[in-house]
């Protein structure tokens, strides 16, 4: 049987999203995405809700890891691209 304490921590969205980025971020995807899974989980049967966004964006960061970094190196280039032809005054 699950102490009440260790529901309380289990659906603490805070910490678990904490728990999913430092999982994904030692390599453990699979490890994160299972946590994920799990409290999502949870929270369905217990309280009836989804994720909150700091979980969700935790998930998000899991499935698409480069996305953001891609996301700021296009960027970049694109506004020194149009910087070099006198669009854009920095």
């Amino acid at each position: 049987m699950v102490s009440v304490d260790d529901l309380r921590i289990q659906l603490h969205e805070s910490v678990q999203a904490c728990l999913v980025t430092v999982l994904a971020a030692a390599g453990q995807q699979a490890e994160a995405l299972a946590t994920f899974r799990a409290v999502r989980g949870l929270l369905v049967e217990e309280l009836g809700i989804d994720p909150g966004p700091a979980l969700r964006e935790a998930h998000r960061r899991i499935l698409s890891p480069w996305s953001d970094a891609v996301d700021r190196v296009v960027q970049g280039e694109e506004r020194e691209a149009v910087q070099s032809e006198g669009v854009l005054r920095a």
